[in-house]
């Protein structure tokens, strides 16, 4: 038992009933830290120099809430291109994500004009065209980038693999059937979907 004291020199100063930001001191940890409630209900431990400099007036929830007031602002929060905008960037730039292994790791990232600016990248995107819709990289050997995104259906985005077919056609390279029966379906006036799995059998894939 600490007896809610904190060491000074010789000598204990009690600081339980003490409030710093949102944070009201509950009992002595040890090691210089103090148990706190947040205003928001959660329980933390910060070094007490912290908590009398100020650096440390929350359990954490004031730098989320900035977050979320910065998303505001832009327009953007909640929006299904700002929450893709999220997952790219953790993925792209956390060593701590599960998918960071099979993008950041291997070079795959988020280019500097959108990686601290989700407004931009929200603009450029525009609205999703469903919610089945999910950002894709047309070139999969590069990042997120301009150009190179684009919203993708789940049969759009297993046929845009880096082990697809590629194909050339009266003179013109596409890096996946879902690129060539984009292009070619308007022209002949028929449902992309069909003409997609009639190609697909013809070329055996």
């Amino acid at each position: 038992m600490y007896n809610n004291y904190m060491k000074t020199g010789n000598r204990l100063i009690d600081i339980t009933g003490e409030k710093y930001g949102r944070l009201l001191v509950q009992s002595y940890a040890g090691s210089g830290r103090w148990n706190c409630v947040c205003d928001c209900g959660n329980i933390t431990s910060p070094l007490k120099l912290n908590l009398i400099k100020g650096n440390t007036k929350s359990c954490g929830c004031i730098k989320i809430e900035k977050k979320h007031d910065l998303a505001k602002k832009h327009g953007f929060y909640g929006t299904k291109a700002y929450k893709s905008w999220c997952s790219i960037k953790k993925r792209c730039t956390n060593h701590k994500d599960p998918a960071y292994k099979n993008y950041g790791a291997k070079g795959i990232l988020l280019c500097a004009e959108w990686l601290n600016n989700p407004k931009a990248f929200c603009e450029y995107v525009g609205v999703a065209p469903s919610e089945k819709h999910s950002i894709d990289r047309i070139d999969n050997s590069k990042g997120y980038e301009p150009g190179n995104v684009r919203w993708a259906n789940d049969y759009e985005q297993a046929n845009n693999k880096t082990n697809n077919v590629k194909i050339e056609f009266q003179g013109q390279s596409f890096s996946s059937i879902s690129d060539f029966v984009r292009w070619l379906a308007p022209q002949l006036n028929v449902n992309r979907i069909s003409l997609h799995k009639e190609i697909a059998k013809l070329i055996k894939v």
